[in-house]
């Protein structure tokens, strides 16, 4: 079962300023994704909210941390997801989550 809201009644959503909170766009382009239909499922819209809030993460840390490879590596994630990705398992497979030993 499918659980989900009717954002079009909420019109004001997306019309936020995304410069202001990016999550606007997120659901801007969410809105896109589903066409307006949001009874049905789209896995998409969790890659679009996965990488919103990777870039939050990125975006929220000292300085002093962009040099890491952690770093670095939340950062070619969060270039990769939109254009790779149509859903989070498929995410789960990228080189970012593979263990190294």
């Amino acid at each position: 079962m499918v659980h989900f809201r009717d954002l079009e009644v909420d019109e004001w959503i997306f019309e936020g300023d995304a410069s202001v909170d990016p999550q606007y766009q997120v659901y801007r382009d969410m809105r896109e994704t589903v066409k307006g239909n949001w009874r049905t499922f789209n896995p998409r819209t969790n890659v679009l909210w996965l990488h919103h809030i990777i870039s939050k993460i990125i975006d929220n840390q000292p300085k002093k941390a962009h040099s890491t490879l952690l770093f670095k590596g939340f950062e070619e994630l969060a270039d990769r997801l939109l254009k790779d990705y149509g859903n989070v398992k498929a995410i789960l497979k990228d080189p970012f989550f593979r263990i190294k030993k």
